[in-house]
Parts: structure tokens; C-alpha cells; sequence
């Protein structure tokens, strides 16, 4: 008679429970064995630390019901302890397994549980947290770092990282009470908050219904944003709904990552948004994306239309270019030395990597690879990563003879700093 709630077995107990699930893979079957069996796994499986889990298993290999074992891991390139039953720990996981709730749900079956709605019901509220929770990140983290669940065992690989198939994770989540599915989402947004993964956050919050703190970590942390210029951050900043007093600047980031990204639709997009409230940085996002095209009467116009209303060294920059990508040296100098002036003015250098690599582009269309190479030379560890990575294949080029002229002159996408438009 099934008699005990499984929620009241001790960790012991709980253990016993857990190694009955593996009775084939005893000491004799040592290579290959299942990442269930480690520490980790079986920490992992019972929802309790992999310390908890090393003290419970000492104390059943001295009581005799455990048995552990150096053996290959499935996926692991070294060998590490296992732990089994022994006769008498079999016998003792029998008999309890035969007064146990619901002990035919194994821990090892969360995609065969969440594949039958009806058995969601008999969760407890805890463990339906803990599940959800799990469900919603889309990068692991250690299995320990979820609550505990006593029912379903929550899937771990053999570094204890989460392992949850993508589409039982969404099943799960289907399902799920929309304001418990807000408050997960929330406590995910806080977790990769603390771990420095802003991306991560800014989704979370986003799915969370938390705009005003998304908007919050934009804005404090636009800087970064912006130089790392990554198209999977467009996928949160597009769910922002900003408040009126922040709508441009958080436009503005959207449009420098869309452009820094080489997403040109999506700079457009929001270069529209910024001129809409009449922010004349939308015509600076524009004229950026005409020089990438090679459309260079329209770059012109709308950087001219910038570089004369505002003390923005990137409308300078991007003139510079232009100037360059149509032959004119002298006119590129000059918009070089204003941009120059005005970085100075405003007390910020973040385009100086920009600088340099012009200066290499004129110098290499006047047949002078050496001092291209000199400047590059200045610029590459000035640059943001992404930049940088144009400037080394330009250098690999040119010291190997190639014509890379063009990348010179109009270059990779240039992403501003979070200063220099304000």
C-alpha cells in the first residue's frame, strides 16, 4: 500500500529511490555510465547540493547500501566516481518504493509528465515554480541554482547545467498561470541581471511585463550596448515600450546596434522613429546607412544636415568617409580635423579608431601600404572588438598584397559611443 508522500522521504531515502531507477548499471558495468550516477546527478535528481549529496552518499557507503566506483561518464572525457546499490541498499529501495506515492513517476520522465497535462495537477506550487523557472531560461545554468523539486526530476548534462528540451520547456509554459509565467520571467531578469547578462535580462523583463526596469538597465548601461553591437540584443529593445521622456535615447541605441550589426532595415526603421520626434540623430543613423550603400549623395546631405546643427563628431566622421569614398583626400582631411575638434570638445576620443583608419584608407589610395599599415596599426587597439576584427582583416590583406581599397574607404559599420550624441 502506497502510504508515504514522497515529499517526507528523507535525502537518504530519497537517494535510494532515485539509484533504483539504474539496477543494471552496477560496479561489473563501468564504462559509459549514465551522468545520473554522479554526484552531480544525483544532487541534481534529488534537489539538493552536490556537499549534501557527497555527505548523504558517505553515510550510506558506510551503512552499506551504496557502492561507488571510478567509471566512464557518458559525455565526460575523464573518469569519475558513480554510486550504485548494493544488495542490501536494493532491497531497502524495493521496499520503500513499494510504500511510496506516485513512485512511478520518475524523475528521469519530465517530458513524459509535462507531455500529460493531468498529471500538472498534482504538483505542488513549489514545484510548479521550480519546473517554470527552469523552463524559462534559454541559457542553463547549474542545476542547484533551481529550487528543489520533489516530483519531477529536473534534467541536468554531465556539468549539472540545466538540460530541458526546448519544446517540453514551452509545453510546460503553455500551461502556465500568466501572472506565475510574469513573476518567472521577472526572477530570470534578476538572476542574469546579477550575473552581468544584459541581453538575457532585457528579454526576461521585457516577457515579464518589467518596461520601466528594462528601459532603466538600457539607459544606464547604453555604453556597452552600443559597442558590443550585437543583432540578438534588437530582439529585447524591439519589446521596450519607453516612457516619452526616454523615447529617443532609446531609439537612438536601438538604431546605432541595428546599424552596428549590419541590420540596415532596422536602423532605418528607427531612424524614422527619431525623426518622427524630430531628433536630428535620425538623420545621422540615415547617413551612415546611405554611406554603407554606397549612396553617397544622400550620406552627404543628411551628415551636412547634422555636422552644421550639432557638435556630434560622428556626422564629421561619417562626412569624412564619404569625402574619401569619392576621391577627395583634402576635403576628408578637413572633415577629419573638425571631427578631431569636436571629439576634443566634447572631451571624448571614442572615434579615434575611426580617425586612424581613414587616414590608412588615404594613404593606401595614394600607393603608400606602408603607412596605411602605420595607422591601422594605431587604430586596431583603440577599436571595440567588432571593429577591431575589420581592421585585422584589412592589415592581413594589405601586407598580403590584396586590393581591399573599398573596405577601407567606406568600411564596416561604426557604432558611436553613448556620449558623444547627447
Amino acid at each position: 500500500m502506497n502510504d508515504i508522500p514522497v515529499q517526507t522521504l528523507s535525502v537518504k531515502e530519497r537517494i535510494l529511490l532515485h539509484l533504483l531507477k539504474y539496477p543494471s548499471e552496477g560496479p561489473e558495468v563501468g564504462y559509459s555510465a549514465p551522468f545520473a550516477l554522479t554526484q552531480d546527478g544525483i544532487a541534481g535528481a534529488v534537489g539538493i547540493t552536490r556537499a549534501h549529496a557527497s555527505m548523504g552518499l558517505k553515510e550510506m557507503g558506510e551503512m552499506g547500501t551504496v557502492t561507488r566506483q571510478k567509471a566512464h561518464v557518458k559525455g565526460s572525457r575523464s573518469k569519475r566516481y558513480t554510486y550504485c546499490l548494493t544488495s542490501k541498499g536494493y532491497t531497502r529501495a524495493v521496499i520503500l518504493a513499494g510504500r511510496v506515492e506516485d513512485f512511478d513517476v520518475g524523475p528521469e520522465t519530465l517530458d513524459r509528465f509535462v507531455s500529460c497535462a493531468e498529471n500538472l495537477d498534482n504538483l505542488s506550487p513549489a514545484d510548479i515554480t521550480a519546473v517554470g523557472k527552469a523552463c524559462v531560461l534559454r541559457i542553463p545554468i547549474p542545476r542547484i541554482d533551481i529550487p528543489a523539486c520533489q516530483r519531477i526530476f529536473i534534467p541536468a548534462d554531465e556539468r549539472g547545467n540545466l538540460d530541458i528540451k526546448r519544446k517540453t520547456a514551452e509545453s510546460f509554459l503553455s500551461m502556465a498561470d500568466p501572472a506565475a509565467l510574469r513573476e518567472w520571467h521577472g526572477w530570470a531578469g534578476d538572476l542574469w541581471r546579477d550575473r552581468g547578462n544584459l541581453r538575457e535580462c532585457l528579454h526576461h523583463y521585457v516577457a515579464s511585463g518589467r518596461n520601466a526596469d528594462a528601459c532603466r538597465i538600457v539607459l544606464d548601461n547604453e555604453r556597452s550596448i552600443m559597442a558590443a553591437a550585437d543583432w540578438k540584443m534588437l530582439e529585447p529593445l524591439s519589446g521596450l515600450e519607453p516612457l516619452p521622456e526616454d523615447a529617443a535615447q532609446i531609439y537612438w541605441i536601438a538604431a546605432e546596434v541595428a546599424y552596428g550589426s549590419l541590420r540596415m532595415e532596422t536602423a532605418v526603421e528607427y531612424a524614422n522613429k527619431l525623426i518622427g520626434l524630430n531628433d536630428i540623430r535620425g538623420n545621422l543613423v540615415l547617413s551612415q546607412v546611405y554611406l554603407q550603400r554606397s549612396m553617397i549623395p544622400l550620406c552627404v546631405a543628411n551628415a551636412e544636415l547634422v555636422n552644421r546643427n550639432t557638435q556630434y563628431p560622428l556626422a564629421a566622421i561619417v562626412l569624412a568617409k564619404a569625402m574619401e569614398a569619392d576621391h577627395d583626400p583634402d576635403s576628408a582631411l578637413r572633415c577629419l580635423n573638425e571631427a578631431c575638434r569636436k571629439m576634443i570638445s566634447n572631451n571624448d576620443l571614442s572615434f579615434l579608431d575611426e580617425v586612424f583608419r581613414i587616414r590608412a584608407g588615404i594613404a593606401y589610395a595614394m600607393k603608400d601600404p606602408k603607412s596605411a599599415l602605420f595607422f591601422l596599426d594605431l587604430a586596431r587597439p583603440l577599436a571595440p572588438p567588432y571593429r577591431r576584427r575589420g581592421i585585422d582583416k584589412l592589415i592581413d590583406d594589405i601586407r598580403k598584397g590584396k586590393n581591399n581599397l573599398h573596405l577601407i574607404r567606406l568600411g564596416k559599420p561604426c557604432s558611436s559611443s553613448a556620449n558623444q550624441c547627447h
